[in-house]
Order: C-alpha cells, then structure tokens, then sequence
C-alpha cells in the first residue's frame, strides 16, 4: 500500500458554485457602481435642470435645416410666455421685429432673412445680436441672443446652441443715451440724420462756396410714397422703421462729403457738394432703386412688404443767380411732379403729365 497522499478533487458543482460566487461578487461590484453613477448622473440632471428652471439665461439648441429647438430651457417661459413645447413649433424670426447684430457695432438690420440663410448654410459662426421681439402676450421686449456652433460628427455645423436674455432695460437705457447725443449734435434721433436747420446752413455754405470759388452743387429731396398708408396699416412703429431703413439705405449710397436731413415726418434732403445734374441724377436713381428693391420684413406676420420713394432734383453752378430758398422750391415743385407722375420716379422737371 503506498504513502503518496491522495490529490484532493473538485466535485464539478462545487466548483460551479465558486465560479458563481466570484461572479456574482464581480456583478454586485458593478452594478454598485453602475448604482452610483446613475445616481450622480440623476443629481447632475436635476441640478442642470433646477439651473435651466432658475437660471436669468434661457439656454436653447437650434437645428438649422430646419430652424427649429431640439432643446430651450423652461426659462423661456418667463422670456415670451411660451413653454419649451410651443417653441418647438414657432419659428423664430416670426416673433423678431427688428435685429441689431454686435459685430456690425450694433446696426439695425432688417434682413433677418437672409442671416438665417446664412445661418444654414453654415456660415455663422459665433452668434451676437439684440432681437426686438413681440410676447405672446403681445408686449414688445428687446432679447440678446449669444450662440455657438454646433457641430456634427464630421465637422460639419448643423446648428448653434446659446443663450437668451432680456435686455430691455439696457437697450432703452442706449436709446435715452443716444437720444440725448443727437439731441445736443442736432441730429434727427429716428434716421440719425441732421435736422433741417443744419440742412439750410449747409446749402447757404455750399451757394456761397460756388460763388466766390466756383464749381456746382445737386440737392435732392424724397418723399417716402404711400408712408401714411402704411402707418395705417401696420402700425406707427412699423412705419417708423421702414423709414429707419431707408435712412439707411440713402446713407449707404451717399460719399463722406453728402449731407443727409430729415426735413418733415416723411421727406428727406440731400446735399450733393461739387456734383453735377447728371451726377444727382445718377445717384438719385440709385437711391431710388435699392429702395425699390429692398424688401421690409414684418415679423409678427413674416410679410415682405415693399417701399417706394419719389426724388426731386435741383442743381446749381456758379454761372446761376439762385437763393436757398429759389433752390428749394425749384427741387420742391420737381417732387411734386414726381409724387403726381406715378411714384417711384426722379424728376427733372416741374410739369406734371396731363391724364388722357
């Protein structure tokens, strides 16, 4: 008989069952911790979401090819009165009336529009504006919108994700401070163009320069066509920025040397210094034109509605014997013409056609 000791064995089950220990232990260990991260992770929701819900700033995620929120915080509430759920369904530029862009020193623009192509087509990148926006309660708010791109898997921007806020207070806080400015440059505070007191002193100054020195000057005046039908229809504050924009657009057409006034509720006048007829022409025409063609965006009801403008044109060289007052009524009686020939027209002349 031998002395070898005899090797203990295994039963199968029981080391099934050891196996199963050691896994079980292994699966308590991970689900432990699996416990403990959907626990952080439930805490960290709800911390963000009691922020969103709090917080002054209404945080969004916009997708551009569609222009709609995957995801706006619950403060939206408080910013428009409408809940997260119907700002899915709203399109934005539906509620701006008007949008002033940061990076172009805080401009009003009226092309929302075309910002919002830009936009989808991926072509912003980060975001800075004041939106002047209408509630649902009807009440009108001015709402910084700060945003950043969004990007796909690929690189590619599908979207912007920002905040909103109300800066009411401070854009009419901008406005008192701006109003008291031009007040005291005596510029006009809706177009930001001079009143028509400087407006008589230019031209005296310009008649009295071509007199001892030579040289021509044009005048203009404009008349914005059918501004009172459109106060009417839509609003004085409506009409006040369609003529706001048009300020803009004269301003954009105009050299350093011009001078610009607004001269009653719906005329404006303009100095063209060592400008010929034919170059006043030229210029009123392009005036006109980018007027014509400019559309008005009417938030609230996303209407592009048109404006019109009829010029009358005045010029004088050192070889006429004119006053500034001759040299108004003769651009005075041109407008007239244009107002009474159609619209929409630059006239040379003080006759009116005869209806046949």
């Amino acid at each position: 008989m031998s002395d070898t000791p005899k090797k203990r064995t295994v039963s199968s089950s029981k080391l099934w069952q050891r196996l199963m220990r050691k896994e079980a232990s292994r699966t308590w260990r991970r689900s432990k911790q699996a416990l403990h991260q959907f626990t952080a992770i439930g805490q960290l929701k709800e911390e963000i979401a009691l922020l969103s819900h709090y917080s002054a700033d209404t945080v969004y995620r916009l997708r551009y090819g569609t222009m709609s929120y995957e995801y706006i915080s619950p403060s939206i509430k408080r910013l428009l009165g409408y809940s997260p759920e119907e700002m899915k369904h709203i399109q934005m530029r539906d509620l701006i009336s008007e949008t002033r862009l940061v990076q172009e020193d805080m401009q009003s623009i009226e092309c929302y529009a075309g910002l919002e192509a830009e936009r989808k087509a991926g072509e912003v990148l980060q975001w800075q504006a004041d939106y002047r926006m209408v509630r649902k309660d009807g009440q009108e708010i001015w709402v910084s919108d700060i945003s950043f791109p969004w990007f796909d898997e690929n690189g590619k921007i599908i979207g912007s994700i920002g905040t909103l806020r109300d800066v009411t207070a401070r854009v009419q806080a901008e406005k008192r401070l701006q109003a008291l400015s031009h007040k005291e440059a005596g510029v006009d505070e809706l177009t930001g163009m001079v009143q028509a007191q400087r407006f008589d002193e230019k031209i005296e100054y310009e008649l009295r320069r071509i007199k001892r020195h030579g040289g021509e000057m044009s005048l203009l005046l404009l008349d914005v066509d059918e501004l009172k039908q459109i106060n009417e229809r839509y609003g004085r504050e409506f009409g006040d920025y369609v003529l706001q924009s048009i300020a803009r657009l004269v301003r954009g057409c105009m050299r350093e040397s011009d001078l610009a006034a607004r001269l009653s509720g719906d005329g404006l006048g303009l100095i063209l210094p060592n400008t010929s007829v034919e170059g006043g022409y030229w210029l009123a025409e392009r005036i006109r034109t980018s007027i014509a063609q400019h559309c008005f965006i009417r938030g609230m009801e996303g209407k592009d509605i048109g404006c019109t403008v009829s010029i009358g044109l005045a010029g004088v060289s050192a070889d006429d014997k004119v006053t500034k007052d001759s040299l108004l009524t003769l651009a005075q009686n041109r407008l007239y013409a244009a107002m009474h020939s159609g619209k929409n027209q630059v006239s040379l002349t003080e006759t009116v056609p005869v209806m046949q």
